[in-house]
């Protein structure tokens, strides 16, 4: 006989964020991205810091939030309510966490911006699962854990603007300052805007600095601390 079950939890959350009629218009940039910078970084933390084990998602989260909070991208971090635009000077960031045998749990970790990477590094770890993503102002999925290479986009309703990272693996990326290319630890990086609300000018200089970060270690310690 058929089954029938209601989507809950993380199903709920993929549902929507797959619903484009009630997500609004989106528009998807990729860019490949080198993370050498942000992988370094995590290294040189974990050798002083042993017990602090510091994911890559933590990290990410982090400087989400130090790159949303800078003036010149402040409408990435907005929602939208029907022809209102709310900008937020709070980042909070709904974030799914893969668990154990596939299980997904999805949670809004609130002021991002103003927390240490310590600090989300234990709400992280002990989040419980939530539904109700009214507060969360940004969307951050680290799709690389799944093995996931790259998105076209996702989103949710009412946030304006997402960033979805992909598996990170070895590969050749150009260097510009050395002009020849080199073998880097690279990524698909894809961000989904609410094009009513971001501009391209923002969104080309957001991935243009998130990339300048992630290569560098020196920038991911700065934004760090």
């Amino acid at each position: 006989m058929p089954t029938q079950r209601r989507l809950a939890g993380a199903e709920e959350f993929f549902a929507a964020s797959m619903t484009l009629r009630e997500a609004g218009p989106r528009l998807s940039l990729m860019r490949l991205m080198s993370f050498d910078g942000m992988i370094k970084a995590r290294e040189e933390l974990s050798r002083k810091a042993p017990l602090q084990r510091l994911t890559p998602t933590v990290i990410l989260l982090k400087v989400m939030g130090a790159l949303l909070s800078r003036p010149q991208y402040n409408e990435l971090n907005s929602r939208v309510d029907q022809d209102t635009v709310i900008t937020y000077e709070s980042v909070n960031v709904a974030l799914p966490i893969y668990r154990e045998r596939g299980r997904t749990t999805v949670i809004v970790v609130e002021d991002v911006n103003r927390k240490t990477v310590e600090e989300l590094s234990s709400e992280v770890r002990s989040a419980k699962e939530g539904t109700d993503y009214s507060k969360a102002t940004f969307l951050l999925v680290n799709l690389g854990v799944m093995g996931i290479d790259a998105i076209t986009g996702i989103s949710l309703p009412g946030i304006a603007s997402s960033v979805a990272i992909g598996r990170i693996r070895k590969g050749p990326v150009y260097d510009e300052a050395r002009d020849r290319t080199v073998t880097a630890n690279i990524a698909w990086v894809t961000l989904t805007v609410d094009p009513r609300v971001v501009g391209p000018d923002v969104t080309g200089s957001f991935l243009a600095d998130l990339a300048s970060v992630l290569a560098n270690k020196d920038l991911v310690l700065q934004l760090l601390s």
